[in-house]
């Protein structure tokens, strides 16, 4: 059975707020063989504040990888109380 990675969420918060306030990175690859496959979804909290290290050497993509957060995180959006009103972005960058 294949499980969704969380990346930054304790077992309280999974617990508190379920799969509200993740943001979808991508799936895993894993490798058997000859054959790579994707796997597991990859979520990231975005209920919390939190501190993120990219690390690599130059032209490894790093900023690439902060830009594809920043979207994945920007993409969510919240809905108006009043249900009426137009949506709105989580952050602004």
């Amino acid at each position: 059975m294949a499980y969704d990675i969380i990346i930054g969420r304790n077992e309280s918060d999974k617990k508190a707020l379920g799969e509200k306030g993740l943001v979808y990175i991508g799936k895993g690859y894993v490798k058997m063989g000859n054959y790579t496959s994707l796997s597991n979804k990859i979520l990231m909290d975005v209920a919390r504040s939190h501190v993120i290290l990219v690390a690599g050497k130059r032209g490894s993509g790093k900023s690439y990888t902060l830009g594809t957060i920043a979207w994945c995180i920007n993409r969510r959006t919240v809905k108006s109380p009043k249900g009426s009103q137009p949506k709105h972005s989580i952050i602004n960058i």
